[in-house]
Parts: C-alpha cells; structure tokens; sequence
C-alpha cells in the first residue's frame, strides 16, 4: 500500500509541475515497474516514459482551497484534481470560488503567447471566475499583470504560481523584476 501511495505522490509531482518525460537508461523496464498512467517506448538504448496526465504550462481552475500550514499534503492526496481545485496559501479565497466546481469543465481556456525566461504571457478566456495556475515555481522576483494592471501572485498547490481573474477574456502577464543574475547571488 506504502509502495501505490509513492507511486501516486510521483504522480501528482510529475502532473502538477508539467513532467511530461521521464528517461531511464535501462532498455527494458520490467511492465510492472512501468507506471499505470504511463505510456512508454525505447529509443537509442534509452527508455522514454511519457506522462499522458501532465499538465500544461498554464491552465484555468474555477475553485479553490484555502491552506497554510500543510498545502503539500493536500496536494499529493489521492483524490485532488488540479484541474478543477487550486490550493492556495497566504491569501484569502473569494467566497464565490471556495467549494466545488458544479458541473464538468473546461471552464476557462489558456493560451501562452509568449514564454522567455523572464516574461511569460496568457491569454485567457474565463466563463467564470477563477485561477490561471502557472506550472512555474512561487518564489520572490516576479510580477503580474492583469490586462496591463498589477495583479498579485499567489502560492498555487504549495510550489506554483497563480493569478485570479475574473469572467472574461483577460492577458495575464508574468515578468521578472530582477535579472538572472541577480538571482543567482540569492542562492
């Protein structure tokens, strides 16, 4: 049971920060070692697992959750859908957007337009409001905007950034304010 309950941490892991590929050098896994939410096939001795369930870089959630103390564990559960619920922490949750999602999605379509090392910008068309989740880590140096006014960026499913919006078509843009190398002498 310990043995399932790693393999569907891994799996959520791989899911919700956009692994879509996994590589091991072994030319032939033996098939019960081969995840059952993966597909797989060997090219050049090397074996390619492909995650079938990863998420996209961005993507449109209508719920949320609010968790500070623990957001990993809730996270990693058997039954959290991260197409459907968003963790957040350190910020409060319109009450319209806590609960459930009512009926089956997609609620809400996002498009990256543009993806650099220090922008990254979503078109987003919301038929409610929600979250655009960034498969990108939480962490300090980075800004948003939304349709060109400040917006903030909230801690998503424990790691990950995230941006309200409301209904509508919105641009939600994501931009460093710090350079790479100032970064690096933050470590």
């Amino acid at each position: 049971n310990a043995r399932k309950q790693g393999e569907a941490s891994k799996r959520r892991f791989d899911e919700i920060f956009n692994i879509r590929y996994d590589l091991n050098n072994q030319t032939r896994l033996p098939v019960e070692k081969i995840p059952k939410w993966a597909r797989g096939f060997t090219k050049y001795g090397i074996f390619v697992k492909d995650n079938i369930f990863a998420m996209p870089r961005a993507w449109f959630v209508p719920t949320a959750v609010r968790e500070d103390d623990d957001p990993a564990s809730i996270v990693m559960s058997n039954d959290f859908e991260p197409s459907r619920k968003v963790v957040i922490s350190g910020a409060s949750i319109p009450e319209q957007l806590s609960g459930e999602a009512g009926e089956e999605g997609p609620f809400g379509k996002v498009t990256l337009t543009d993806y650099a090392p220090q922008e990254i910008k979503a078109k987003v068309n919301a038929e409610v409001p929600g979250y655009v989740v960034f498969s990108e880590l939480y962490y300090p140096g980075w800004i948003a905007k939304k349709d060109e006014k400040p917006a903030d960026i909230l801690c998503a499913d424990a790691a990950l950034r995230a941006v309200l919006v409301d209904a509508g078509e919105h641009t939600v843009t994501l931009q460093a304010k710090i350079s790479h190398q100032s970064a690096l002498l933050l470590c």
